[in-house]
């Protein structure tokens, strides 16, 4: 398994009903957090292009869009993470604090 940011720039207007299908798509790999509004990280044996090729199949993110995904080394540090809960949590199981 890998850990990946994700972060992406929805260059159109969308719903609330669109961020619900793309959250639900994030949601739906076997490890994820939300700690910022605009980055998500994802545990998966998926490979980055593999994730966009599913992100673009669910109808959200267009050819318009922006959408980076990078790779994670685990190690780092946060601070003033989103009060979502567990995200705490979860940042401070899967990374080695440095």
């Amino acid at each position: 398994m890998a850990l990946y940011a994700v972060s992406y720039d929805l260059r159109r207007e969308v719903t609330a009903q669109d961020y619900d299908r793309l959250y639900e798509a994030l949601r739906s790999y076997s490890g994820w957090c939300w700690p910022l509004e605009s980055i998500w990280i994802i545990d998966t044996d998926f490979l980055p292009s593999a994730i966009i090729k599913g992100l673009l199949n669910i109808g959200i993110i267009d050819d318009n869009d922006g959408i980076i995904i990078l790779e994670l080394t685990g190690r780092g540090n946060y601070r003033r993470a989103s009060n979502k809960t567990g995200v705490v949590e979860w940042l401070n199981n899967t990374l080695t604090r440095i």
